[in-house]
């Protein structure tokens, strides 16, 4: 985790008119600060125009591959919580560290959320329960997945009509596990609302606390490549909740993101910014005069992007 000894991030976006970084540059201190952790490499493309990089200051803005930023007053969560295994080969039904999760296969046992090293879409509603630091199974044990290290390489490339957009220079299975969406930790009272976009809400279960005192993740100083993953009406990822070092009860899950078909390299990685709108959920199906344009260009696209 990562500790913020106060809130005064100077902005790392709106302010910047010429990046003082090239893009070989920025390449190589992103990719160094993914390498710390294992990950691999992250490349600039940019086939449309002349823009070097995306407009951020690099020498304000801190990558965070898989980690939250943390107010010092407000830090991460107590690891003293989070139940444990002391297992060698996990499995399961008899894994310690299950005892909370609610994922069941058809015959009603409790099962782990991945096969083989790929997220088996039993569930993208509850929380997915990995385990942590505090158990002896080891780094390959089938209930670490979203945890491990990026190995694929990824572009953050100029898209013809949104801006930014993310691909894998490789393809990727159905299920593979891409990344996890990084910030700054804040409590939804302390959001700016200019800056929604960058913004992704952990209250995955919205009925569980008053939403002015849960969770979001705010990248719009901090983050990794994901803050990047454009919208589309026919997305080719899903995301999920997952905690490895935090419990569920404390709603502070990472995002993870998760390939929803198989998706052949260099094909843009897009996320449906508002899911419930595919499931006719309220206000969500209805334009107001301050929701964007959508320009995904799928076949089943609403017209319109809103940002909850």
């Amino acid at each position: 985790s990562v500790a913020q000894k106060d809130r005064e991030v100077i902005p790392a976006v709106s302010s910047v008119k010429r990046p003082s970084y090239t893009r070989k540059e920025l390449e190589r201190l992103w990719s160094t600060r993914a390498g710390e952790e294992g990950a691999a490499p992250i490349f600039f493309v940019n086939d449309v125009n002349d823009e070097e990089i995306p407009m951020l200051d690099p020498k304000k803005f801190i990558y965070l591959e898989s980690q939250y930023l943390y107010n010092i007053s407000d830090g991460p969560p107590d690891d003293g919580f989070m139940q444990s295994c002391e297992c060698r080969t996990c499995n399961a039904s008899l894994c310690s560290c299950q005892d909370d999760s609610e994922i069941l296969d058809e015959e009603e046992t409790r099962t782990f959320a991945y096969s083989g090293g790929l997220f088996t879409f039993d569930t993208l509603t509850n929380y997915v329960i990995e385990c942590n630091k505090r158990c002896q199974c080891d780094r390959n044990c089938p209930s670490r997945v979203a945890q491990r290290p990026r190995a694929f390489p990824i572009q953050i490339f100029r898209t013809e009509r949104c801006g930014w957009g993310v691909r894998a220079a490789v393809s990727l299975p159905k299920g593979s596990v891409l990344g996890v969406y990084t910030g700054d930790r804040k409590v939804t009272s302390e959001l700016d609302t200019g800056r929604a976009s960058y913004v992704f809400n952990l209250d995955f279960h919205e009925d569980v606390r008053d939403p002015s005192s849960g969770y979001a993740v705010d990248a719009y100083s901090c983050g990794n490549w994901t803050r990047f993953i454009n919208h589309s009406c026919d997305p080719v990822c899903s995301h999920y909740p997952v905690v490895w070092d935090s419990v569920p009860m404390m709603h502070q899950p990472k995002m993870a993101f998760v390939a929803n078909r198989d998706i052949p390299a260099k094909t843009e990685l897009t996320i449906d910014y508002c899911p419930q709108a595919r499931k006719g959920k309220g206000k969500a199906r209805t334009k107001v005069p301050s929701t964007p344009d959508c320009v995904c260009g799928a076949r089943n696209c609403r017209g319109f992007i809103y940002l909850k």
